[in-house]
Formats: C-alpha cells, structure tokens, sequence
C-alpha cells in the first residue's frame, strides 16, 4: 500500500475509516452516521427518531457501503455522459435524453418550469449531493397514477463507458460519488451555516454531527426522565417503606377477604334491612350456642357418673322393697306382691276408691259394710286385713325409696334425652354458619363435634346401666369460643349500621373497608411498587441510570462536543 492510501486526508480513506469504526457503535449511532453521511446536520425529527432507537422503540438502519463514497472513485477520472429513461420525476415528458459533452462545458438552458430542476434533483441522489431537508423528488401530481421515480444514467471512469439504473429510496453505483453537484439548494447547505474553518472536510463534520447527536440525544433522554420523575409520586420516587413491608401488607387472607366483602355490602346496602338479618342471624347462633352448651353438659363424663348412680340407687331400692314384699306376702295366695304389676294394679285401685267408691275415707276402706274395690264382694275380716296390710306396705319406707329412686332415675333420663341435638337440625346450622356468615371451616368443625357430642350423649343413655362400663372418646369441645367472637362481630355490625353517618363508628368501618381494599389493590401491583422501589434505590445509590433496553444514561453524560469524537462512543451502550 502506497503513501498516499495511508493518507487519512484523502476523504474517501476516512470515510472508509469511519464505516469500519461504527461496526462497534450502538444502533441509534450508526444511524445516525448514515443519515450525517447524506445531510449538513441532524433535524429535531432525526433526534426524535433517533432517541426511539436509542430506548429500543423503533430499529435502526446502519451506515453502510452504499452510503459513503467508494474509495476507487477518489482515483479515477468520473465524468457524466446522459441521463435518459426518466419516470414519474416531477413533470418531466418520458422518453427525454439528457446529453453532457465529454469535454468542456455543457449549458442546458430552458425557461421556468421547463424541467432544469427536475434533471438537477436526480442527478444530486445519483451523485449524493449533500442537500437540504425535504428534496426528495415527487412524481407528476397531475398524471393519473404515480410511481416511484426511476431513471438511467451513462457515464465514463477512465474513458471507460458505464451504466446505471436508479429509483429513489435505492442505492447508486457507488463510483458517482466522485461526482459533485451543486444548485443555489446545494450550495446553501455549504454557506449558510455558521463554520469556523473556510473549509471542513466532510469525515470530520460526520464526526463533529455525530458528538452534537449525543448531546442531543442525551439532553432529550433526560427531559423524559424529568418528567417521568415529575409524574412519579414521592412515595414511589422516594419510598420510605422497605420491600418485606410491602409484602406483608399486600394482598389479602381469606378471613380479610371476607370482612372487606361484609364491609362493602353493609356500608352500600340499607342498613335497616341488614340490621335486621344480622339480628335473626344473632337469635339463631345463640340458640345453638345454649343447645350445644347443654349437648357439652349432657354427654359429660359427670353426667354418666350421676346417671350410672341413679340407676344403681334405684336398683337397691326395688331390692330392698322386693324382700320387704316377700317376707309381709308369704303365704299369700297370688305371688310378686309389691312388683311394678301389682303397685300400678293398687294405685288404680287406690284412686278408685278416693274418687268414686268411697269419697272422702282413707282408703282402704274396711268398715263392715264395706265392699271390695276391686272384686265388688263384701269385706270379710280376713280381706280387711289383706286390704290394710297391703296398704301399710305401699306406705312402707323402702317402698317409697324405691317410689323416689325411680322418679328421680327417670327425671335424670328425660333430662339428658332432651339435651340431644335434633339430626334434622344439624344440617341447617352448618348452612347458617357456613352461607349466610361465610365461615366454612368452622361450620365444618362444629358439624363434626356436634356428631361426635351426640353420639356420646346417646351411647351414656344406652350404656350406663351395664355391669362393665364401654370406654368413650374423650369428651369433644365445641367451638363455642368462635360462635361467640361471631356474635361479638355482628353486635359491632348492627352498632356501626345503627350509627349516624358521621358518628366515630360509621367512620371506624369506612377506615377499615378502605384499608382493606387498599391492601387488596397493592396485592395486585406488588411486583410494580417492589421494581419501582429498587429502581428508586438504584437511582439514589447506584452507579449508573437505567432508563430502557440496556440504556445508560450516565454514560451519554460524559459525551461533550468538545471532548472530541471518540467521547462518544460510548454513549448508549449498557
């Protein structure tokens, strides 16, 4: 390679240079580089397009080969030798030839509107003239349809004969580079602007556009995260409550579900007609609680003590009566005198006689016209006698222990009979507890140890009088703790719905239903509220700015126009 190729002043080298250069760059750079390539300066709209690229909203379109100079053509001969073959280029007549002489000057000349500028326009894409924004070529607005403007062109390297084909949006031969075109659009783009050197070189004001990018770029980053800030709320930005907080305080337990849900409807329904549900639901509940209270009492083992007790008491005082029955009746003529037969047999009786045979005497009756009550035949002194000495017995002590056992045995049966819960009824206090307050799982729990309490209560009945007693499961406990904590809850209810709008209660519900739904919508964003504490605590201590896709912002900080070209390669870049 000779000297003069190693020469960075030759434009074509440098370009060459900057394209090998930007294979590195970000996206949003080397884009911008393709546009600096064909335009004096970047647009507000290019920033604007490349800040999407940047934030990974929009793809970028890399500087490449077609968009520079060709380095060959900074070494050959390149002269122009007609344009023909023009289509939907302005209004210009299809099939026209535009010829250039191979040397000397060429003039084409014509009046206004005859089409110069329309040839000048083709040739400054075809030769990537540096023009203004907004040149491109528009099609005949009065023909009927429209096309893309397309041409050919035939020019000379060396002498020697070429040709191309072009439409707008495409890629030229890249060997027209090295051809210049200028107009009074051209030529504004070189003089107007403000330039502290007569002349820059073209690779350079690339570099010097790209370094203005960065710093346009950055100062449009940092406006939006500005106003992101802005938008943000303090609580978020600057977050005071650690993540472990937020997730103890997110989302609700089933039980919170449930009070938030009875909040809403009793403070949106009417409050009359809840009150008054709540109050039947408040009779029902402690109706059970008394029924399984006397349940826990009757199926208790001191109660089957008592009852075991009872039945013994009675059995020795039938005993006691029998043998008093056996030693008084001996030789009476018809056996078991003083059985349960015979007593209700003398009882009937005994009652006939007070009521209807002999009102008002003591009965027995035993005068010498008396009569039997029971067989109707006059008295003799023998029947008297069997007559009053059966008496004396029924009055005897031991028969009224027995008499008094037995009622007291029976008392104690009837008593924790009636202590049983009704089958029919269980099912009915399961949905009371379950549907109408929502508590499932302790319907469920006390539909167990209401079973099991009746079972025990009927297996004491059925057993206590054997010799050996069964073994029972221990004694269930119901959970009358929890039926009464919900009777407390619906006393709160009915005095906060019975309370004035304005009063202290009304207003302890209304904190609480919004706490909870509160609670209940942080549930829902946690995973937000928890990335934009650590995003905020990365802001504050971190060494570096997220913003989006892998963006950096700190890194376009440290970009300066003048700090040179190589400050800023970096920008962007995670």
């Amino acid at each position: 390679m000779n000297e003069e190729s190693n020469d960075l002043s030759n434009e074509a080298e440098a370009l060459a240079d900057i394209l090998t250069w930007s294979a590195d760059l970000p996206g949003w750079q080397r884009d911008a580089l393709r546009l600096l390539c064909g335009q004096t300066k970047l647009e507000p709209a290019d920033i604007t397009a490349l800040v999407a690229i940047c934030k990974g909203d929009n793809p970028a379109v890399p500087l490449d080969t077609s968009h520079i100079r060709d380095p060959a053509a900074s070494h050959a001969v390149v002269s122009l030798g007609a344009l023909h073959g023009l289509a939907n280029v302005n209004a210009l007549a299809p099939g026209e030839r535009l010829s250039f002489g191979k040397t000397g000057l060429t003039v084409i000349y014509g009046d206004n509107g005859a089409g110069k500028s329309g040839y000048a326009r083709v040739l400054k894409q075809l030769c990537r003239a540096r023009s203004p924004k907004g040149d491109a070529i528009l099609p005949n607005i009065y023909a009927g349809s429209g096309g893309v403007p397309t041409a050919s062109i035939d020019f000379f390297i060396g002498g020697q004969k070429r040709s191309a084909t072009w439409n707008q949006g495409g890629s030229a031969d890249p060997m027209l580079s090295a051809v210049s075109v200028f107009d009074s659009r051209t030529a504004n783009v070189h003089v107007e602007n403000t330039n502290d050197l007569a002349y820059t070189p073209l690779p350079l004001r690339i570099l010097a556009g790209l370094a203005q990018a960065c710093q346009d770029v950055k100062a449009k980053l940092s406006a939006e995260i500005k106003t992101l800030e802005q938008q943000t709320p303090v609580v978020l930005s600057k977050p005071e409550c650690k993540p472990d907080t937020i997730e103890k305080l997110a989302g609700l337990t089933a039980q919170e579900e449930a009070r938030l849900q009875t909040l809403i409807t009793d403070l949106s329904g009417d409050p009359a007609r809840t009150v008054r549900q709540l109050q039947t639901q408040e009779t029902r509940i402690t109706a059970v609680i008394d029924q399984i209270e006397r349940l826990i009492a009757g199926a208790s083992e001191g109660n089957r003590t008592t009852l075991r007790e009872a039945h013994l008491r009675l059995a020795t005082a039938r005993d006691a009566a029998a043998a008093a029955s056996a030693s008084l009746f001996a030789e009476e003529p018809l056996p078991d005198i003083g059985s349960d037969i015979w007593k209700a047999l003398w009882e009937a009786a005994r009652a006939y006689s007070r009521e209807a045979a002999y009102p008002g005497q003591p009965f027995p009756v035993t005068a010498s016209d008396a009569h039997c009550v029971l067989c109707q035949q006059p008295l003799g002194e023998e029947a008297a006698r069997r007559l009053t000495s059966f008496e004396a017995f029924v009055q005897d002590e031991s028969k009224r222990r027995e008499e008094n056992a037995a009622d007291a045995y029976d008392e104690l049966i009837e008593q924790l009979s009636s202590q049983v819960f009704l089958t029919k009824n269980i099912p009915v206090f399961v949905a009371l507890i379950r549907d109408d307050i929502g508590e499932a799982e302790l319907a469920k729990a006390l539909h167990r140890q209401i079973v099991q309490l009746c079972w025990r209560l009927r297996a004491v009945l059925r057993t206590h009088a054997r010799e050996v007693l069964p073994t029972l499961p221990p004694e269930a406990v119901a959970s009358r703790d929890e039926l009464r904590d919900l009777l407390g809850g619906i006393a709160t209810r009915i005095e906060g719905l019975q309370s004035e709008a304005n009063s202290p209660q009304r207003a302890a519900l209304v904190a609480e239903r919004d706490g909870l739904a509160d609670r209940k919508w942080l549930g829902g964003v946690k995973a937000d509220v928890l990335a934009q504490i650590e995003l905020s605590i990365g802001v504050q201590t971190g060494p570096t700015i997220g913003v989006q896709k892998g963006t950096t912002l700190r890194r376009c900080a440290g970009v300066d126009a003048g700090r040179g070209f190589r400050a800023g390669a970096g920008v962007g870049r995670a």
